[in-house]
């Protein structure tokens, strides 16, 4: 495993976009060891994100607007 701590001089965002939800977590640094801030979960109409596709974007830009 790479170890890309010594990267996060400034808060993180990780996005993961699955098909009934897009969850959205803030990290930061302590040290050497990554601290998770914050998290969101953002619930997705169906239909936004099929079979690991985004087949209506507007969908899922207002989710996340």
């Amino acid at each position: 495993m790479i170890n890309l701590i010594h990267l996060l001089k400034k808060p993180l965002l990780g996005i993961d976009l699955g098909s009934s939800s897009i969850k959205i977590a803030e990290l930061r640094t302590s040290g050497k060891k990554a601290v998770l801030e914050d998290l969101i979960m953002l619930p997705l109409m169906k239909g936004a994100v099929e079979g690991g596709d985004v087949v209506n974007p507007d969908m899922v830009a207002n989710c996340i607007m």
